[in-house]
């Protein structure tokens, strides 16, 4: 039925104004409720991944620090020694060609016996103060001069560098300490050791996605050019600084996540450190899709239920301008509700008409908000379990680490990190309680002979067959047996007094003899025997623990110059 010609509106209809607002009302009521639903969700979401990147990496930087730890405790271990020390020195104050010669076998015996046993070193060099390689494990010759850039400057005793290897087309770390004499700089100490511990922290994935990588690049020195070191792809497979400069990005926002384009034109989240002292840098990224997907999931559910939302709205609208009724008020106030948010709110009064249908529709698509909730929450959960496995697994592999570098692994027993840090407790307590303590040094006779004759892996349990006899004559809970270092073991005995010192070295002594461990090349028995240092003494704040030590280590080695299997005591300290 069509109206009379004066009922034509020229504005606006009243149909069409209900249309606008209650589309409007609507409408802002949805945008409201999903964009504060989406809002709270992604900050959750992003903070709890950023959260897991962040110890992962932290972890990861962690373990880059024990190792760089580990290989400098290792230069120490064998500048330690008295006898290199002794042997360098006579080099340098003496022209005499036969003496010279002597104490440089003594010393590429020393360091050569250092070398055996860890596959990770390359070489070994022993650097005179002209910077002249006096001893090296390689076939360097020594008309050879190393770099001084590689060398420790000033008050520092140690240097770690990196520096690539032409022969083999790999980056090897540098580690350099000074050698003292009696306060005299002697000469230096260089380790040459491979990558593979870097190589197994940066390859190690923990589960927060198939795209979680790891880069080590270092920077050189003489030219501040990064260059890389892991992955391998970073090498041979792109082309040079196509890859994130971790140096760069740390000094932007350390220790902080960071966006940006990868080596392999993706989107990546990213923590950066560096290691100035070393020039090591390390960033630890995951695909940003691969972190925060579900937020994408989540926000393209909201806009395709919006979507529908509004076709439905807007159909519905048309046909609810023709009555003003309870259920548009009802309808209105629900929105409302839900977009202040409280998703529980319903309609509950339906009409028998299209209205019915759209409050119907928009009681589903509160419904299916409650559904979505759930499902990202349910999301949220197994996500955060995945990463408290992780987290799980690194604090085990911390224990585990922490525990492996107390203990030596191929004898069982304490190492000299344990020793050092025991030894330096009992100084202090013994001092404390003026009571005696005593140190027993053992060295197995003709070691190395033994490894000539008989091989490395018989060798091999020789160490754990004699470290197993000391552990087992060592009858104090407070006793500390330890390995010192290649065949050297160590006891230390709080409270224990000179004789009862000699007491225990004998029993240790015998025990060996006892045990009939098979020498085929010992000059002096058919069987395995040890020399041993003993001492004992109340610590005096004025004494240093390593002077102790030292005159211990002297006794070791009087007992092998009084024809070795014997027993020698220190001598007493001399002001």
């Amino acid at each position: 039925m069509s109206l009379p010609n004066n009922f034509k509106l020229n504005g606006i209809s009243i149909r069409q104004k209900i249309t606008i607002i209650l589309l409007t009302i609507m409408m802002s009521s949805l945008v409201l409720t999903g964009t504060i639903y989406h809002k709270k969700s992604q900050e959750k979401i992003e903070q709890v991944v950023v959260d897991h990147l962040k110890t992962v990496a932290n972890n990861k930087k962690n373990l880059v620090h024990q190792v760089i730890r580990k290989h400098q405790e290792r230069v120490s271990l064998i500048s330690s020694r008295t006898q290199l020390r002794l042997s360098i020195n006579k080099i340098n104050m003496t022209n005499d060609e036969e003496v010279k010669e002597k104490n440089i076998t003594k010393i590429r015996n020393i360091i050569s016996d250092a070398q055996a046993p860890i596959k990770s070193i390359r070489k070994i060099d022993v650097i005179a103060p002209d910077l002249s390689i006096i001893v090296s494990t390689s076939n360097q010759t020594t008309t050879s001069k190393v770099e001084k850039a590689i060398l420790p400057e000033n008050e520092n005793t140690y240097k770690t560098s990196f520096i690539r290897n032409q022969m083999n087309d790999s980056t090897d770390l540098l580690i350099s300490e000074k050698l003292y004499l009696n306060s005299e700089l002697i000469g230096y100490l260089i380790l040459v050791m491979d990558l593979s511990d870097f190589s197994i922290i940066a390859s190690n994935q923990y589960g927060l996605g198939s795209s979680e990588e790891t880069t080590l690049v270092y920077k050189n020195e003489l030219t501040g050019k990064v260059m890389p070191i892991y992955p391998e792809s970073l090498i041979s497979g792109y082309s040079p600084g196509s890859w994130v400069d971790p140096f760069l990005l740390s000094s932007q926002r350390k220790d902080d996540i960071s966006t940006y384009t990868d080596h392999h034109q993706q989107e990546v989240l990213a923590v950066a450190y560096t290691f100035d002292s070393i020039g090591l840098g390390m960033v630890y990224k995951i695909d940003y899709e691969d972190a925060l997907g579900v937020i994408n999931e989540q926000k393209n559910f909201l806009i395709i239920s919006s979507l529908i939302t509004i076709l439905i709205s807007g159909v519905v609208a048309l046909i609810l301008s023709r009555t003003i009724t309870q259920p548009i008020i009802d309808l209105t106030y629900v929105a409302a509700m839900i977009a202040s948010g409280d998703l529980s709110r319903r309609i509950q009064t339906f009409s028998k008409d299209e209205l019915g249908m759209l409050a119907m529709s928009f009681n589903q698509m509160a419904d299916k908000l409650i559904d979505a909730n759930q499902v990202l929450e349910e999301r949220v959960k197994e996500k955060t379990k995945e990463l408290s496995k992780a987290n799980e697994g690194l604090t085990k592999l911390n224990k585990d680490l922490e525990r492996l570098s107390l203990n030596d692994s191929l004898t069982g027993i304490s190492n000299r990190r344990a020793f050092d840090n025991r030894f330096d407790v009992e100084w202090k307590r013994c001092n404390r309680d003026g009571s005696y303590l005593g140190l027993v040094l053992i060295d197995i006779d003709f070691f190395k002979k033994y490894n000539d004759t008989l091989g490395h892996t018989a060798g091999d349990l020789c160490l754990k067959q004699v470290g197993q006899l000391l552990s087992q004559s060592a009858q104090r809970n407070s006793d500390l047996v330890a390995r010192y270092g290649g065949e050297e073991f160590v006891l230390l005995l709080p409270n224990t007094s000179i004789g009862e010192v000699l007491s225990v070295a004998n029993r240790l002594r015998n025990a060996v003899n006892s045990a009939k461990i098979v020498h085929p090349s010992s000059p002096i028995s058919g069987f395995v025997s040890i020399s041993v240092g003993v001492g004992s003494e109340i610590p005096a704040i004025s004494k240093p623990k390593e002077d102790f030590l030292e005159r211990v280590d002297v006794a070791l080695y009087e007992s092998k110059n009084k024809g070795r299997n014997t027993i020698s005591t220190a001598h007493k300290y001399t002001e």
